[in-house]
């Protein structure tokens, strides 16, 4: 798969592997790393993970050829991959800089785990001479986001996804302190990516922790909701996608915004 950057605007849309990509990104260039991880809760590859997608509320079905066959990772792929984000995110975040990262609650304690060292490293290692070092990064809390309405369930049926908050030493302060750890927004219906978060939601948090003219960071863009939350609230935007078809349309979308904004 070739590898290129397009830059539109304030925005610069690079194609390929997130680590890869990361790796070219200097240090202490981003003020929020802003993304919505793979779940991996629709994993067909372990036992007793293969009714997970009865009850999820997001898409875990795809064609063969979509990136990790539609999020179906192994546990300890899943651990491995944040493992590596979380070090390239602690390197090119500025010292006070932030992390907020979508996740269902299935996964939650495997990305804190995976961020924050600890059990992660035994057990990605399987023995604690072989530790991986700690990506450094604080856990500071945890959001919720309230869809506003329910989806498919068991006993009770989803209405949430969970968003954990990790700062790079001390976080620098709020730029507003009337947002609430539950955030309310109806999800995107129909939307060019079957994970498409709502520019709201994604504006909000942004508006709370990155300053204006800071860069906010996407690994896995997708629809580039996160880059169209940057730039109408001026912000710089890095998007990284390693599946051309999500590369294009995000192109797209933020090439059309960009002449909006300009007009």
């Amino acid at each position: 798969m070739t590898s290129h950057s397009v830059t539109i605007g304030a925005a610069t849309l690079m194609l390929g592997d997130c680590i890869d990509r990361m790796r070219e990104l200097p240090d202490s260039s981003v003020g929020l790393v802003l993304t919505d991880v793979p779940y991996s809760s629709g994993a067909t590859r372990e036992a007793g993970r293969t009714a997970c997608g009865k009850t999820m509320t997001r898409s875990t079905k795809g064609a063969g050829d979509r990136w990790f066959g539609s999020d179906s990772l192994s546990t300890r792929g899943f651990l491995h991959l944040l493992r590596a984000c979380a070090m390239e995110w602690q390197r090119v975040l500025k010292p006070g800089g932030h992390v907020l990262a979508f996740i269902d609650w299935r996964m939650g304690d495997h990305l804190a785990d995976a961020i924050d060292g600890g059990e992660a490293a035994l057990f990605l290692s399987g023995h604690a001479a072989d530790a991986m070092e700690s990506a450094d990064l604080k856990r500071v809390g945890l959001l919720v986001w309230d869809k506003t309405y329910f989806g498919m369930g068991t006993h009770f049926r989803h209405q949430h996804e969970l968003i954990h908050h990790f700062t790079k030493g001390k976080g620098t302060e709020p730029l507003r302190r009337n947002v609430a750890n539950v955030l309310r927004h109806a999800p995107v219906r129909f939307g060019a990516h079957p994970t498409e978060k709502p520019v709201g939601l994604l504006a909000e948090l942004i508006g709370t922790v990155c300053p204006p003219g800071e860069t906010v960071l996407d690994p896995f863009f997708g629809s580039a909701s996160a880059g169209h939350a940057a730039l109408t609230t001026g912000r710089r935007f890095i998007g990284i996608e390693r599946d051309r078809r999500y590369f294009e349309a995000g192109w797209q979308r933020l090439a059309n915004l960009t002449e909006e904004l300009a007009a």
